[in-house]
């Protein structure tokens, strides 16, 4: 087990909005002798000055925070203070857990698990370099996309018809409908209205606008 060198537990930020849901985990980890709480907040606005101030050996995030700090950039941020960030949430649309792991989360644990395997997960990203998704995360991270997948399903999602689409894309209306096909195979969905939904379903419609997209 990797242990804070102060006092032989492990640090941990607790990020949390719901105020039952900090007030059990802050009671359950006062109870054991494994983790000691350096920072609590509810605040996107808050969390990366008091990681950097406080240098949590684990920032244990909930997902979706009041403020204006944008998920990318908050996982990023925190990231770049040298804490492990174990993102603890119920969300399982893709989008949320693709974003989280590229920016560097080390793992994704459902709210439905238990406190022994809270536990077990920061204990593991603490002692290796690996990453942990829950089984409903796994299950939604487990079909891969590129990025250009990934913008694709963002502007189906945002409500983009094949001729909008092959405007900004600079491309062809018959040349994303090829790519629609493939992700449709890709995903196993019979059609390109099933596509649509499942790209709403899983927040691609939540995806920052590029700058060509904005422009057109």
């Amino acid at each position: 087990m990797t242990m804070n060198q102060e006092d032989g537990r492990i640090s941990v930020l607790l990020v949390e909005d719901h105020h039952v849901t900090m007030e059990g985990l802050q009671s359950w980890m006062e109870k054991t002798k494994a983790f000691r709480i350096v920072g609590k907040t509810g605040n996107a606005e808050a969390v990366v000055e008091i990681a950097r101030t406080t240098r949590p050996r684990v920032t244990l995030l909930d997902l979706h925070l009041p403020g204006k700090y944008s998920l990318e950039q908050l996982v990023k941020d925190l990231v770049e203070t040298g804490t492990k960030v174990v993102v603890f949430s119920a969300e399982d649309r893709k989008y949320f857990i693709d974003l989280v792991i590229k920016c560097g989360a080390s793992a994704f644990v459902s709210k439905s698990e238990s406190y022994a395997t809270i536990s077990k997960v920061i204990n593991d990203v603490c002692n290796t370099d690996g990453r942990y998704l829950s089984a409903p995360q796994k299950q939604a991270y487990r079909c891969r996309f590129t990025d250009a997948e990934q913008d694709l399903l963002s502007l189906l999602a945002k409500g983009k018809k094949y001729e909008e689409i092959s405007s900004i894309r600079l491309t062809s209306p018959h040349t994303v409908r090829k790519q629609c096909d493939k992700l449709q195979l890709k995903l196993g969905l019979p059609s390109r209205e099933a596509l649509i939904a499942w790209s709403v379903e899983n927040g691609y419609a939540a995806v920052p606008e590029t700058d060509t997209q904005k422009e057109s």
